[in-house]
């Protein structure tokens, strides 16, 4: 059963049941699937973008990618035929987008700095005592 607090994403194909997770293994694992010696190489950024326009060639990377935590038997092949099972790259497109969004952070768990005081009269840089002598 997917857990969706650990960004896990169900997948459904006819009565077979998948839990995906685009974790940074799986993030590695679709660059390097994607990626061809000698050419300039393509960052993560860039490949997911071309999955979420639905292309043939990146869309079972990614899959097979997020596989690989629950699933790592899986080969692409699979996943090629998984897609055709499911009704095509189309019908995945809201699990992509899951997947994908289990990146960005949770905005109730916003964790940012505050914002510093000023440092109070006669401590740290403001200071504006000067240094006894040496001895």
């Amino acid at each position: 059963m997917a857990n969706a607090q650990q960004g896990e994403v169900p997948l459904t194909v006819g009565s077979q049941h998948f839990t995906l997770k685009l974790s940074t293994a799986a993030m590695a694992e679709f660059e390097t699937a994607c990626n061809r010696p000698g050419q300039e190489w393509i960052a993560f950024p860039e490949l997911i973008a071309r999955a979420m326009q639905g292309s043939p060639y990146y869309v079972p990377r990614f899959l097979w990618a997020c596989f690989l935590k629950h699933h790592p038997k899986t080969k692409l092949e699979q996943v090629f035929d998984l897609i055709d099972e499911a009704g095509g790259i189309g019908v995945l497109t809201d699990t992509i987008a899951a997947l994908f969004n289990t990146t960005k952070p949770d905005p109730e768990d916003d964790r940012s700095p505050q914002t510093t005081q000023p440092n109070p009269p006669g401590a740290g840089a403001d200071s504006t005592s000067k240094p006894a002598p040496s001895a």
